[in-house]
């Protein structure tokens, strides 16, 4: 016990520095480093605790065995030991049980994994390479004019835009609006709309679909017109169309007149906070002032771009520096980081369970074949084929299955809903998940039984009655 405490320790220590050496480099929900000292501790005393309470048992049990009753131990009969093997197929039924409800928990994260990865986002990610523009001449609509027209004009650039906070930023910006015509809420309670200001080009290269009206064209920059999100369109003018119609931003708490807005278009709406968050209520604006992301759709590898851009923006003012470079598929692969730590985790810790049940399994049949040679060997002497070796062995390995996952189940659907706020597009009492996972679990008990049920197979019969 304690030889292999100290293996699971070695295996942790490795493991903690793969773990922390596999998070995103911009992503740290927990603190880089080695294996905290207490942590350490810890569980060597937990080690230690497991290893000494697990071993008074059979220790116990050994100092109470008598001398006459250990020399006729080898003449009971198979029924006589029913109660100690009761007792390991409980343990072992436990064992699959806590397994089976692991693997649900793991089965239903992997599940909504899928559906997350999959999840409409609004826009088109591929071949999107994003640059951060810490802009710091606030006003400098000339500035962006000429980026975007000399990154246009690059022959694998198909579409360039530019916008104040780009999806999956972390970021935001809402202001209070108000509706021409409309009547103030009651209760004093605000509108709100995020603010986003964008370029031209900027929908096309994101791949944001125009769902009514128009796109902004180079002339609105001098007008005061905007694009709404369907959220936006569908919440605040609901049952009516949209396009024509008015609105404020922050006319009741800032400018005593209010400048109204002009409805040109309706796009779609864009997951903003992550494909598992609600769409954003947007609203944008021509404007290009002060610190903005430029987008680019490349007909090539988008990263390759990198370099002709930082020599494009040098050319047009020599000391405007550039942020962060990414591709849009790694912004959302980075977004999902935590989805996916979460899913690496429960999997790891399932399949640690699930082998563990294996292994418990295999070495209850095998002591109980070993402890039953003389019945065996009296079933194979009376006539018994094989065959019926086998399937008393494995009968008696699938029941165990049976109950575990039966038990399982059970627990599975009493703490699964716990797990609600956890999964997306996947209910916590997925029919498919519970299935896959009963026939998995009993799947491996079969394979771990098979072994010594063969090894049954083999008993002679005459050797077995000598024996005894």
């Amino acid at each position: 016990g304690l030889a292999g405490g100290a293996v699971g320790l070695l295996i942790a220590y490795n493991s903690v520095r793969v773990f922390y050496a596999a998070l995103p480099s911009r992503w740290q929900p927990l603190a880089r480093g080695e294996i905290d000292a207490l942590a350490l501790v810890f569980v060597i005393l937990i080690s230690f605790l497991t290893v000494f309470l697990f071993g008074m048992a059979p220790a116990w049990s050994a100092t109470r065995v008598e001398l006459n009753e250990g020399l006729k131990e080898g003449l009971r009969t198979p029924l006589a030991r029913i109660s100690r093997r009761s007792l390991h197929g409980a343990l072992i039924a436990g064992e699959i049980a806590l397994a089976a409800m692991l693997l649900t928990g793991a089965g239903l994260l992997i599940r909504s994994f899928v559906r997350l990865s999959s999840a409409n986002m609004g826009f088109h990610p591929e071949s999107v390479l994003t640059i951060e523009i810490p802009r710091i001449k606030w006003g400098d609509a000339a500035f962006y004019s000429a980026l975007l027209d000399r990154v246009t004009a690059l022959p694998q650039v198909r579409a360039a835009g530019v916008i104040n906070i780009s999806p999956l930023s972390g970021e935001g910006w809402s202001q209070d609006i108000t509706l021409e015509g409309h009547p103030p809420v009651p209760g004093g309670d605000l509108l709100w709309a995020a603010h986003r200001s964008v370029s031209v080009g900027y929908f096309r290269a994101m791949g944001i679909p125009l769902l009514k009206g128009r796109l902004f064209v180079p002339s609105d920059n001098e007008k005061n017109v905007a694009i709404i999100s369907e959220t936006m369109a569908r919440l605040y003018w609901p049952g009516e169309d949209s396009l024509g119609k008015r609105f404020g931003v922050n006319c009741l708490r800032v400018w005593p007149k209010c400048d109204w807005n002009s409805i040109v278009g309706v796009v779609g709406d864009v997951k903003e906070l992550g494909a598992a968050q609600a769409p954003a209520t947007a609203m944008y604006f021509p404007e290009t002032t002060g610190s903005m992301t430029l987008v680019i759709r490349s007909s090539s590898d988008p990263g390759a771009l990198a370099t002709t851009i930082r020599q494009t923006v040098g050319s047009i003012d020599s000391n405007q520096p550039l942020g962060e470079v990414a591709t849009l598929e790694g912004v959302l692969a980075e977004s999902l980081s935590p989805q996916r730590l979460t899913l690496a985790i429960a999997v790891l810790f399932a399949a640690l369970s699930l082998l563990l049940a294996a292994v418990g399994i295999y070495g209850v049949i095998s002591y109980s074949v070993a402890q039953r040679l003389h019945e065996l060997g009296v079933r194979m002497a009376l006539g018994a084929a094989r065959e019926d070796i086998m399937k008393l062995v494995i009968g008696e390995g699938l029941r165990l299955a049976l109950v575990g996952v039966a038990g399982g189940i059970l627990g599975a659907v009493a703490l699964t809903r716990f797990m609600s706020s956890m999964l997306y597009g996947v209910r916590a009492t997925d029919p498919l998940t519970f299935v896959a996972v009963s026939a998995a679990v009993t799947g491996i008990a079969l394979l771990a039984t098979l072994i010594p049920a063969r090894r049954a197979t083999t008993v002679d019969p005459i050797a077995a009655l000598r024996c005894e």
